[in-house]
């Protein structure tokens, strides 16, 4: 099929977006972070906000897998208020400040929240410690694996389900047996998408997990510590982030294209 070019207006717009989007990566190299990327990355700090950062990422993308493949069968295939309510509360991460996620976390899971006197009888102490990173990280990326479970969902033929509804087949069967390997694809592009969303974040980390280094410090926010003081180390470590954050996108698209 010819492609059509796009009208003179769409595409300005294009170009205005694009360059919005472009300027801080230039900005982020031209204020030395390509000149200074390996000292950044020789750099203790950085070393050890990145390793914190991709062991905590990798678990709560395994916890957002799980929950979050659940909440989109939910969601798309349960009807009434169950289904409603899975939906919104997937949803409600997406569209409120990360910081406001962080503070619903710290008085539902905190020591003197809702929570927090029975976790602290079991024992527990989740604030400030790289459990509650891993649950503020998980809070954030599993909204996204919802939305590409639920979209896979949507575009599935059902009749692998409803045969193995027909052949006398128990929910968890049909569900793992006719359900889940049709949704291999939206499983992976959205853990990916949900690792990188993980490995990004910030406010919801802060406000629950504090920032103590090797223990709580992700790269996030240990560049917001460099910068402080050491502005070019700072935009290095971000350069970082940067890359980290591309490689995501590209194992993301491609994915995305086996869905095609």
């Amino acid at each position: 099929m010819r492609a059509l070019a796009p009208p003179a207006a769409v595409r300005t717009a294009a170009a205005v977006g694009a360059g919005l989007l472009l300027a801080p990566l230039l900005a982020l190299a031209l204020a030395g972070g390509v000149s200074n990327l390996g000292t950044a990355v020789g750099n203790d700090a950085v070393q050890q906000a990145l390793w914190l950062t991709a062991w905590t990422s990798t678990i709560a993308t395994i916890l957002a897998v799980a929950t979050g493949v659940s909440l989109a069968y939910v969601a798309e295939r349960e009807r009434g208020g169950w289904a409603t309510v899975a939906g919104l509360v997937s949803e409600v991460p997406l569209v409120v400040p990360p910081v406001v996620v962080g503070l619903g976390l710290l008085l539902a899971f905190g020591r003197n929240g809702l929570l927090g006197g029975a976790l602290d009888a079991a024992g527990l102490r989740l604030t400030f410690t790289s459990a509650a990173v891993v649950i503020a990280q998980a809070s954030v990326a599993t909204p996204l694996v919802v939305l590409a479970v639920r979209s896979g969902l949507a575009s599935t033929d059902p009749t692998p389900e409803l045969a193995a509804d027909a052949l006398g087949a128990g929910p968890w069967q049909r569900f793992r047996w006719a359900t889940l390997p049709s949704l291999r694809g939206p499983i992976l592009l959205g853990a990916a998408l949900g690792w990188g969303r993980a490995a990004g974040e910030f406010g919801a980390t802060l406000t629950f997990a504090g920032s103590l280094p090797g223990t709580t410090r992700t790269l996030p926010l240990e560049v917001f510590n460099e910068l402080q003081d050491r502005p070019r180390e700072a935009a290095a470590a971000a350069l970082l982030q940067l890359l980290l954050a591309g490689l995501v996108l590209v194992v993301a698209r491609r994915l995305r294209d086996t869905l095609r």
